[in-house]
């Protein structure tokens, strides 16, 4: 396959990508001592220098977007967990905010193994790389490493007008709303021949499209679980039994995979920083950290990775 298909995760990736990269199985397929020569004593560097630079996505809600009242700073799950990570290797953290590319590669090299065309880079580490054993093999610059999250396309509808939502057949008739770019959306528009294309609603992201159903303007919108549970958090609401909403993961015909692992990536290079950082999700995660930082966004165990 092509390197040119593999895109962001949130964009047409999703489309072509190998099943190979669903969450529930996929794995990088080679461990890190084989992926690459480490630089020895890197995380040493690291220390002497006192810094850990990380980038992140700074249009990636709910996991790192602009902060509304200072949009020069990020908020969202990775932003606190880039801080407790860096807390965890006792350094200081210094945030790269990078706009999503057209292809995942091309985030990679930017912000992980060349630096980026504007002068900034390459970070020491990049968050919310998927996890993905082909992307890994065509992208030999960069280690793959440290999961940490698991996402599934999901449909958040309103129980009043859709008490059921089996699939994307019953949405006939229906406004429904969807990411703009995104797999889910393109999916959408080509489903039996386009037939719900004029019901399609565009946003800028999923946590807004989710809202829309919050508000009573749309009934259904087809997103991430965690844009759909950051959504409901915002508002205070969540789905149970009594909830006029309803979240579900009924299969989207037209994609691949419905699902992905999430991680990091770092120089391939450095994969004793690739080791360190996998070390330290799994202390964050047995010390309740991680839960704890995904709570605090509203997201649910369904989306991290344990």
């Amino acid at each position: 396959m092509n390197a040119d298909t593999y895109q962001h995760p949130r964009r047409q990736w999703l489309l072509h990508s190998a099943a190979a990269c669903a969450w529930a199985g996929s794995m990088v397929a080679r461990p890190l001592w084989a992926q690459a020569l480490s630089t020895p004593g890197w995380v040493s560097q690291l220390r002497q220098g006192g810094q850990l630079q990380v980038a992140l996505y700074s249009d990636n809600a709910p996991y790192s977007s602009a902060h509304p009242r200072d949009r020069s700073k990020l908020q969202g799950v990775d932003v606190a967990l880039a801080q407790a990570l860096a807390q965890t290797l006792g350094l200081q953290l210094q945030v790269l905010p990078l706009m999503a590319g057209e292809q995942m590669q091309d985030d990679l090299r930017h912000a992980v193994w060349r630096g980026h065309p504007l002068g900034w880079g390459p970070a020491d580490v990049m968050l919310h790389v998927p996890q993905d054993a082909a992307l890994a093999q065509n992208v030999p610059q960069t280690l793959l490493c440290a999961p940490y999250a698991q996402d599934t396309l999901a449909v958040l509808h309103a129980r009043s007008v859709l008490p059921q939502l089996p699939g994307p057949a019953v949405l006939r008739g229906h406004p429904i709303g969807a990411e703009r770019g995104s797999a889910a959306a393109s999916a959408l528009l080509g489903f039996a021949g386009g037939e719900l294309a004029a019901q399609l609603h565009f946003f800028d992201n999923g946590v807004q499209a989710a809202a829309a159903v919050l508000e009573g303007h749309l009934h259904a919108a087809w997103v991430t679980r965690a844009q759909a549970e950051a959504a409901l958090h915002q508002r205070g609401d969540s789905v149970h039994d009594a909830s006029p909403w309803a979240l579900g993961s009924p299969p989207l015909p037209g994609l691949r995979i419905q699902g992905w692992r999430l991680g990091m990536a770092v120089k391939a290079a450095h994969a004793e920083l690739g080791a360190a950082l996998g070390g330290a999700v799994q202390q964050l995660r047995a010390g309740g950290v991680l839960r704890q930082i995904f709570a605090q966004q509203g997201l649910s165990a369904d989306t991290l990775l344990v």
